[in-house]
């Protein structure tokens, strides 16, 4: 409806991302963050991404919010999405976030870690993981990038440096497409099926809508993050 929510807009589906700058430098880029009605949100994901021509037509958008997002701005649905109530019994908890991630098939997400446990529940779509185990980050050839944020300008969004400089450790490896060498376990997680993801393991992810037109153009899941014991 008219509910306003946080969604991330990129030129290119890749938020939290290493990125070049129009001189050739590469920083460490944010997406940025748009406050609009679910009900825009929704029409812009479903419709035309791109012309018959390969032209971008707008910005790829991506409800990614990571502040227990499906308990906040996205409430009215969490009636919708079954506790999990396994994973609450097997950590001894609830869980400490609980966000809903909703996007098209461009929306990327680079290699990172996260210093929570992570059970992740696809709703429509599937979801591609590429996983390393935490001893293989050294492999990762993170590097200290400037930060900037994608910015609406005059063509779009254009990336502006962050003021006063600040530096973000990240890696510029995709993962997915070029880490064969790293020999990394991929997994893909399909609607109805849901991924344990331990703290601290590396994980790239990408998505695919499903193959029925009538189920829509985007991939809906709902990630539940508990404290690790182990941290």
């Amino acid at each position: 409806g008219d509910k306003e929510v946080h969604v991330a807009l990129t030129p290119d589906g890749l938020a939290d991302a290493v990125s070049p700058l129009p001189d050739g430098a590469f920083v460490f880029a944010r997406p940025h963050e748009a406050r609009m009605p679910f009900s825009t949100f929704v029409d812009a994901i479903e419709s035309p991404l791109q012309d018959d021509d390969g032209r971008w037509l707008r910005a790829v958008h991506y409800a990614s919010h990571q502040n227990s997002s499906l308990d906040m701005e996205f409430a009215p649905l969490a009636g919708d999405v079954e506790p999990l109530a396994w994973a609450d019994t097997a950590f001894r908890s609830s869980p400490s976030a609980t966000n809903l991630w909703m996007g098209e098939d461009t929306a990327r997400t680079t290699v990172h870690a996260d210093l929570y446990d992570n059970v992740y529940a696809v709703v429509r779509g599937e979801k591609q993981f590429t996983l390393l185990p935490p001893g293989e980050g050294g492999r990762l050839n993170r590097q200290p990038y400037r930060a900037a944020t994608w910015t609406p300008g005059t063509n779009g969004l254009e990336l502006l440096l962050d003021e006063p400089a600040a530096y973000v450790p990240w890696s510029s490896l995709d993962l997915e497409r070029d880490g064969a060498d790293l020999q990394p376990i991929r997994a893909t997680v399909r609607a109805g099926e849901v991924l344990f993801l331990p703290a601290l393991w590396w994980h790239a992810v990408s998505q695919r809508a499903t193959d029925d037109p009538s189920s829509g153009a985007s991939t809906i899941a709902v990630n539940y993050w508990y404290e690790s014991a182990d941290l």
